[in-house]
């Protein structure tokens, strides 16, 4: 049990520094995204996921229009 949330706490902990780090290079691309072409940066996506359980996945949009 100890394990678990020992474990669970390294992943968090993981995703919490990523997120930060990277947080400046998804600023600036959405920028440079918004300065090319009309329309938002970002958008959302439904995707399946575990166990077929929709979930809302925001994506930067690259595809050219």
């Amino acid at each position: 049990m100890i394990q678990r949330v020992i474990i669970r706490l390294l992943d968090i902990s993981a995703a919490l520094i990523g997120g930060v780090i990277a947080l400046p290079l998804i600023l600036v691309l959405g920028m440079m995204i918004r300065r090319e072409s009309s329309g938002p940066a970002i958008f959302r996506q439904t995707r399946l996921g575990r166990h077929e359980k929709p979930f809302v996945c925001l994506k930067l949009r690259t595809m050219a229009e």
